[in-house]
């Protein structure tokens, strides 16, 4: 029964919203991801010492294409898109299935984009708007640490973006460099398979 009432919901809201769209492509929401994004971190090495700099870097292009549904593999426009906005998390990991929030351990230093920090996870996350340029959208910021610990960080994807009538949450994937992924495993997952969600964040040591 539930699962009914729920397909009616969506496909009752898909054509409320749709029926309103004059320009524009609809992203249906059970298949709402496009994929195009990513992150890249400027440390090579898989440890820095206390006082220096890790440069986080993100772009996600003007056209899109669909993550998972097969009839949006033409590029999409997401240009002039609002709601722009994500979060990065850093967490220090302490042993196995045990972490602490670790905002407070690194300096944050914007340089394209805005920083907040996040009513909701203060201790864990810092909320970031990307700046948009003819059609792309950049966020950019450096990260001092001042805590030594093994931290893991993660540019959460980008949920309920939106241009006109459309919807669609963006995958924001890791680009230029290994996550460093062993701490994870090691210390959290104590060697087992890393859950897929985690498998984006990027690990290293400060000492």
């Amino acid at each position: 029964m539930g699962i009914k009432i729920g397909s009616i919901f969506l496909f009752l809201s898909s054509l409320i919203l749709s029926s309103g769209c004059k320009n524009g492509v609809y992203i249906s929401p059970t298949q709402h991801y496009l994929k195009g994004g990513y992150v890249n971190y400027t440390s090579i090495a898989d440890s820095i010492r206390v006082g220096d700099t890790i440069f986080v870097n993100s772009i996600i292009p003007k056209f899109l294409k669909g993550l998972y549904d097969q009839s949006l593999n033409d590029s999409i426009d997401f240009s002039d898109a609002t709601n722009m906005i994500t979060d990065f998390h850093v967490i220090v990991l302490l042993g196995l299935n045990s972490y602490s929030c670790a905002i407070d351990s690194f300096e944050f230093l914007p340089v394209e984009g805005n920083l907040k920090a996040n009513n909701l996870a203060p201790d864990k996350a810092t909320t970031i708007a990307y700046d948009e340029k003819n059609g792309v959208y950049y966020c950019s910021f450096g990260m001092i640490a001042k805590r030594k610990g093994i931290y893991s960080v993660n540019l959460i994807d980008i949920y309920q973006a939106r241009k006109q009538c459309s919807v669609a949450s963006i995958k924001i994937g890791r680009n230029n460099v290994e996550g460093n992924l062993h701490y994870l495993k090691d210390i959290y997952y104590g060697g087992a398979t890393i859950n897929s969600i985690d498998s984006s964040s990027y690990c290293f040591k400060v000492y």
